[in-house]
């Protein structure tokens, strides 16, 4: 009824006085910038760009990339409940990835207290960034429902509602760039300036342009780098976190301009990258960062020969011999993913002991999106205490219970959650050893066996009677990451009014570590229409210590899907004249389904390379292979060249991101005369 009655609203709007802005070059011709008219943009600057340039033996490319975005497409909508209580309060139970900013916002729009709210988080059907900031609107109309009428108030969205309302969330940009590399490949200069569309708010996009702009370095060594980057405001719904978010963006621009001086140059993308990696020793990021536990120079050389690039690419070219309109490539691409820690604050646990039966009950900040995360908190309480799995249970956020819970996302949240409650299970361990100690006594003094299990302690720590031992069977801890979360604040740890990441220069030690990993891909693309299959790929993610193998082999598998959504099916429609989202369902937009799964598909976790920096030697990859996905667009760039050769056609051609059949079947320019059986 409520849906029925829905559909019969109307909303009208004037028109706007000013003619809306909806596109980068209205943006640009306007200047329409988010910080103002005469914002020169975020910048980096390392080493000597112009003097990389000016030297005589270098080769230099220049080109445009433009990426279309993304939408975050969680499979479960934007929904929530809200509800009165007797006390006065508001109880939102619904999907959210931070839940105490979720919070924050019902509070603005009630006018209300924040004592006054309370923030259930339930487990949802995917998040992807989506549940930062576009779930506010759906909380607060519930929430102030509620309030007025005085009764619960669920709010709901179907697909074409979630897609409308969000438009793009992933950032629309281009980038022109200009590249200097030897003669051998070996990138020496990277200038370049982009144009990013934030959409008409912040939202987020200050933190994700500055991981764009200060990310394009990868798994290579850049000497010589300069970025300018600028964020368009137009009437476009704002742009958010998509996972990746930034990294993903930043991957297709630096895999874009490999892929344009291998062809430049007439040598292989592989050749490329193998000159322009990183070095085995003291290596950094493009902020000066030292990369701990670097060993993608190794990892490439033993992925080279175990995926049996070589063979592959012999095999590919046999094949393009023998079929004109079937293309086959495959490409090897690796991976540098920074984790950082800062972002995720707030990761509180507290852990609860049932002295009755020894039981364990662990309130945690996990924000569980399918990322497995209160699976790992459960290992880790009873691996702790000693105690069978069963014996332990997981509940999710509540803000009465944990309050301050910020954001759960970028990876770590499940790494950091269970630091805090290994802290949290050494605290009870502790205070029970007293406990246990005085029970041994008591049962050698009987005469009994001198052994005891964790239950009896449990039970004499905080016995029946009134006048048993009381010990506190309950324990807090937060994972806080030293130095940026102390009281006093040094010369690298600066007031609150500047973030971060906007520090320059960066203090070392701002990521807690790197993921690294290769991936090599192999596919079929036929020339005439575009399509292409991923036949097969082979993707190695070091993923240090995992706190479980399961469900990070399954995070791996789905970050590297994702990623072909990323870069190869998902495009955003936004019509031009009105900004209305024509893609808001999946008539217009593709998701990859089933068919779009590598035919092979080999994920496998290199061991014996854990972090030194968290608390098990685990990594978090619920992101990283995700960016690996571009090379199977890397490979579908080779199969245009053959075809292209094959036809006496020029090696010059741009690939847009994503990558679709129509895209692809634009830079294949197949002509009229091309349509023969005959070679």
């Amino acid at each position: 009824q409520a849906k029925t009655a829905a559909r019969f609203v109307q909303v009208h709007v004037d028109k706007p006085a000013d003619q809306p802005v909806l596109t980068l070059d209205e943006a640009e011709a306007k200047k329409a910038f988010l910080y103002g008219p005469d914002f020169p943009g975020k910048q980096i600057n390392v080493g000597d760009v112009d003097k990389a340039f000016k030297d005589p033996n270098v080769v230099v490319v220049t080109g445009r990339f433009q990426f279309g975005g993304q939408n975050n497409f969680y499979l479960e909508k934007h929904t929530c409940t809200a509800s009165p209580d007797d006390m006065g309060r508001i109880l939102v139970y619904g999907g959210a990835q931070c839940p105490d900013v979720t919070k924050t916002m019902t509070m603005i729009a009630l006018g209300c207290s924040s004592k006054d709210i309370v923030i259930r988080v339930r487990p949802m059907g995917g998040a992807f960034g989506g549940k930062f900031t576009k779930q506010y609107p759906c909380f607060c109309a519930s929430a102030v429902a509620c309030k007025v009428l005085g009764r619960p108030v669920r709010v709901a969205m179907n697909l074409t509602q979630d897609m409308g309302i969000s438009g793009n969330t992933r950032h629309i940009f281009r980038c022109d760039y200009r590249v200097a590399a030897t003669k051998e490949g070996k990138i020496v200069g990277f200038d370049n300036k982009m144009l990013v569309d934030a959409g008409c708010a912040n939202d987020y996009s200050d933190y994700i342009v500055d991981e764009l702009l200060k990310r394009q370095d990868l798994a290579y060594n850049v000497p010589n780098y300069r970025g300018i980057l600028n964020m368009a405001k137009t009437n476009n719904p704002s742009a958010t976190a998509n996972r990746a978010p930034g990294l993903a963006q930043a991957a297709a621009i630096t895999e874009t301009v490999v892929d344009h001086l291998a062809r430049e140059l007439g040598v292989s993308q592989e050749q490329v990258r193998e000159k322009s990696l990183k070095p085995k020793t003291g290596a950094k990021d493009q902020t000066g960062q030292t990369i701990l536990q670097w060993n993608v120079p190794d990892l490439w050389q033993q992925a080279k020969q175990e995926m049996e690039f070589t063979k592959r690419e012999a095999e590919h070219a046999v094949f393009n011999k023998a079929n004109r309109f079937k293309k086959r490539a495959t490409a090897m691409q690796p991976l540098k993913y920074a984790i950082g820690y800062l972002n995720m604050s707030g990761a509180t646990v507290t852990v609860n002991v049932n002295a009755a039966d020894g039981s364990v009950a662990v309130q945690t900040g996990c924000c569980e999106m399918g990322q497995g995360c209160t699976t790992k908190v459960l290992a880790t309480a009873a691996t702790e205490l000693g105690v069978p799995v069963d014996q332990v249970s997981v509940f999710y956020p509540d803000t009465s219970v944990l309050p301050n819970l910020q954001t759960d996302g970028g990876s770590a949240g499940a790494e950091l959650l269970c630091q805090a409650t290994k802290s949290a299970c050494e605290e009870l361990k502790a205070r029970l050893k007293p406990v246990e100690k005085e029970l041994l006594e008591e049962k050698r003094a009987k005469g009994e066996a001198v052994e005891t299990n964790w239950g009896e302690v449990c039970k004499r720590a905080f016995g029946p009677m009134p006048t048993d031992t009381r010990t506190l069977l309950s324990a807090t801890a937060m994972a806080k990451v030293p130095k940026w979360n102390d009281t006093k604040r040094s010369k690298e740890h600066p007031s609150p009014e500047l973030p971060y990441w906007n520090l320059d220069p960066l203090p070392d030690g701002m990521w807690q570590y790197y993921v690294t990993g290769v991936a090599c891909t192999d596919v079929e693309v036929d020339v005439l229409t575009g399509e292409y299959t991923v036949l097969r790929a082979d993707v190695w993610v070091d993923g240090g210590n995992s706190l479980s193998p399961l469900l990070d082999l399954g995070q791996a598998e789905g970050g590297f899907v994702f990623g072909l959504g990323t870069y190869c099916t998902e495009e955003i429609l936004l019509d031009p004249t009105d900004g209305r989202n024509k893609s808001e369902g999946t008539w217009n937009y593709k998701p990859p389904s089933n068919k779009d799964v590598p035919q092979q598909f080999n994920v496998k976790l290199v061991p014996g390379n854990p972090s030194s920096r968290t608390t098990y030697g685990s990594k978090g990859i619920g992101e990283a292979p995700l960016i690996l996905a571009y090379s199977a667009v890397s490979a579908v760039k080779k199969a245009i060249l053959a075809s292209r050769q094959e036809r006496g056609l020029s090696s010059q051609f741009t690939l847009d991101s994503p990558a679709t059949p129509a895209r692809v079947q634009g830079c294949m320019e197949v002509a009229a005369k091309d349509l023969t059986l005959q070679g």
